[in-house]
């Protein structure tokens, strides 16, 4: 689908001369993303507390996705609040099985504001 699109999109420019397209901005977002920074604390052998702090997100909502390879897509994990000051706080599961996870704290596009990632948070369980 996305081949064909491009093709589509491609074909139209050229029969157009190019003036579809020349409006268009290089990067479609260009709006400045949040600073989230993170630590973990281990509970116990496979519980973690993660707690962030996002910039300018007072009273906001943030996702925690988890992945279970390097290939993997990301899967939404739990939804979490900030407080007023912009910070979460939650906890964080390995699973019982060996293997690499990684989480990372995600905010949506809001308030002049585009999508937010954090940094990758990983854990390796070895059997």
């Amino acid at each position: 689908m996305r081949t064909f699109r491009a093709l589509l999109v491609t074909i139209t420019a050229l029969l157009l001369g190019g003036s579809l397209l020349a409006g268009v901005p290089a990067h479609a977002d260009d709006r400045p993303t949040r600073a989230i920074e993170w630590t973990t604390t281990q509970k116990d052998w496979r519980t973690f507390q993660l707690k962030a702090t996002v910039e300018n997100l007072p009273d906001g909502k943030a996702v925690i996705e988890k992945k279970a390879c390097g290939k993997c897509k990301w899967k939404k994990a739990r939804k979490v609040k900030t407080n007023e000051k912009g910070v979460l706080k939650t906890k964080i599961f390995a699973p019982r099985t060996k293997g690499k996870w990684l989480w990372r704290v995600r905010i949506n596009a809001r308030d002049g504001y585009a999508r937010s990632y954090s940094t990758r948070i990983g854990a390796i369980l070895k059997g």
